[in-house]
């Protein structure tokens, strides 16, 4: 059973490195994490890596959990290896190029 870590300090559940968060999501580990005011998530889908911003459902839409602007559930990727996640764009960057540098709101160990 995985366990989600929320620290007291934000910080401490920053990603280090790439090699970090790709140790992280491949043993199964899953985020949760903000970057230019948007939420994303990385979780698990059967063998599948999924990558999406942060939303929730309202009157039959999807809106960023974090900046509630309007989400279209079908920009969500499912990929079969952490590098191909690392190609996903978040707020018009790729998480690989920020992956150091996003707000890690939750991670599982």
């Amino acid at each position: 059973m995985f366990q989600i870590t929320k620290q007291k300090f934000p910080q401490e559940n920053q990603f280090e490195s790439i090699r970090d968060f790709k140790g992280c999501v491949d043993r199964g580990g899953e985020v949760e994490f903000n970057w230019k005011g948007k939420s994303y998530t990385v979780a698990h889908d059967h063998e599948k890596i999924c990558i999406s911003e942060g939303c929730y459902l309202k009157e039959g839409k999807y809106y960023n959990a974090l900046s509630h602007t309007e989400y279209d559930i079908s920009e969500e990727w499912r990929c079969d290896t952490v590098d191909e996640i690392l190609e996903y764009s978040v707020g018009g960057d790729r998480l690989r190029d920020v992956v150091t540098q996003i707000e890690v709101e939750a991670r599982t160990l």
